[in-house]
């Protein structure tokens, strides 16, 4: 089945099942030049767009878009979806080549600010980092998710392919701050479980179930 088609077939009940508070939403998504090994076909462009395309289904009423590699880029800053949203769809259409190194810590502490800077009120404060997880400084990245945590911003990682030490790396990431990691193996589970973390619910494609967030154990 082809990508866009394992998109089309994912089911709306997964986005229109979020029941949480209002959220405003960091994305930082790796595009190192690893990624261009571990995700060639930029699937993890598609799965943006797919969420993006569905975000009025969630509670998401704030989006940014921060990009790392050597050092980190901010996007489309954190602001209402009316604004946000179609810039971000505008920047993930042009799937940017991958290339440099993977200064993740750098991409976790400029959303950090962003939420400082930008955040609205009251709203819960969420963070996906999309990743390989071969991050140039661990210990930097795990204290970068620590002290995002700190400020009450929960840290989300989504490996993308990598090896079984990248992927214990990003779960140490998420642990760090207070939040879910998660391994997509196929297209299916790429959109599947970025959606999933937004909405709270996950879509595991090799049981074909909706699991909740509760049930989902933290890969390695």
């Amino acid at each position: 089945m082809k990508f866009r088609e394992v998109v089309l077939a994912v089911s709306a009940a997964l986005v229109a099942s979020f029941s949480h508070a209002n959220t405003d939403l960091a994305l930082v998504v790796d595009n190192s030049g690893s990624m261009s090994s571990n995700d060639p076909n930029g699937l993890r462009y598609s799965a943006i767009e797919y969420l993006m395309n569905n975000i009025t289904q969630t509670s998401v009423t704030g989006a940014g878009y921060i990009e790392f590699a050597s050092g980190a880029r901010l996007i489309v800053p954190l602001s209402p979806i009316a604004t946000s949203v179609p810039q971000i769809l505008s920047y993930v259409a042009t799937k940017p080549a991958a290339n440099g190194g993977t200064d993740t810590a750098d991409g976790i502490n400029l959303a950090t600010r962003q939420f400082a800077t930008n955040a609205t009120p009251g709203n819960a404060a969420v963070m996906v980092v999309l990743t390989d997880g071969g991050a140039n400084n661990q210990s930097e990245a795990v204290s970068a998710a620590s002290a995002a945590a700190a400020k009450n911003i929960k840290v989300h990682t989504l490996t993308l392919g990598g090896t079984s030490q990248e992927r214990t790396n990003n779960a140490l990431v998420a642990a760090a701050g207070s939040g879910r990691s998660l391994v997509a193996r196929t297209p299916q589970d790429l959109v599947n479980l970025l959606t999933g973390i937004v909405t709270g619910h996950y879509i595991d494609s090799s049981q074909a179930a909706v699991i909740t967030s509760a049930q989902v154990q933290r890969s390695t």
